[in-house]
């Protein structure tokens, strides 16, 4: 799902990008130029839907960062003398 969404807005990024690029000269000569607007606003939604569809993929992901976790070595325990401090127990 998320390969495909990112191909296909890199593919959309680009072609409107493009479009936006070919109508520089016209800004930089104060010409009018009525589409421009419209191919930001398609460029920044493109790239606002491409981070949704990325999120929901990771929503959806298996949490792997606990599988991780459990796998290390334990922590020496650790005991809080009267003032609070932590100091590692005696075995």
């Amino acid at each position: 799902m998320i390969r495909d969404s990112g191909i296909w807005n890199m593919v959309i990024l680009i072609a409107f990008g493009a479009l936006t690029g070919l109508d520089g000269p016209r800004i930089a000569a104060n010409l009018p130029t009525p589409w421009v607007g419209v191919w930001e606003r398609i460029n920044i939604g493109v790239f606002l839907l491409w981070v949704a569809v990325l999120a929901i993929a990771l929503l959806r992901a298996p949490d792997t960062a606990g599988r991780v976790i459990r796998n290390e070595p334990r922590r020496p325990q650790l005991k809080r003398d009267p003032l609070g401090i932590a100091r590692r127990a005696e075995r």
